[in-house]
């Protein structure tokens, strides 16, 4: 079986993708399976930056997919990098609401006080210095980290 691993992918594009797929099989171009693996969500949802590094040094190696377990196995490979929902000052994370939903940066620090997520509920709030440089309020629960292997 062969596959395509993704961080997300817009429900357009999924209906294309099938289509196609489907229409190679049709007309004998396709004989076996092609999985798509979504690891972040749907819509333009970026891969984490360490993530993309792990997957990158482990590319072309054999890898097992167990759908109900929601695994995928890389044979031979160091353990990727885990995820947790406690950030801590200093740990890469992944915000996983908008308007920043997919994006990953830095926790720089948590604001003292509580503040109004865009929906009016007070939440602890962190501040993510994104990818590209700019500063972020994200309420802590919208917030995953991400810890490299070395640190596991």
């Amino acid at each position: 079986m062969a596959g395509i691993v993704l961080g997300g992918i817009l429900d357009k594009e999924l209906r294309d993708f099938s289509a196609i797929q489907r229409r190679r099989r049709e007309i004998g171009g396709m004989t076996g399976a092609f999985a798509v693996v979504l690891l972040e969500g749907f819509g333009k949802v970026a891969l984490d930056a360490q993530l993309f590094s792990w997957l990158r040094a482990h590319a072309g190696r054999m890898a097992s997919l167990f759908g109900d377990e929601h695994l995928l196995y890389v044979h031979e490979a160091a353990s990727p990098p885990l995820r947790t929902l406690m950030a801590e000052i200093g740990d890469r994370v992944v915000i996983h609401r908008r308007p920043f939903q997919g994006r990953s940066g830095v926790l720089v620090g948590v604001l003292d006080d509580l503040h109004d997520t865009p929906s009016g509920i007070p939440a602890v709030t962190g501040v993510v210095r994104l990818e590209d440089g700019r500063l972020a309020p994200i309420p802590l629960v919208n917030l995953e980290a991400t810890i490299a292997p070395s640190r596991h």
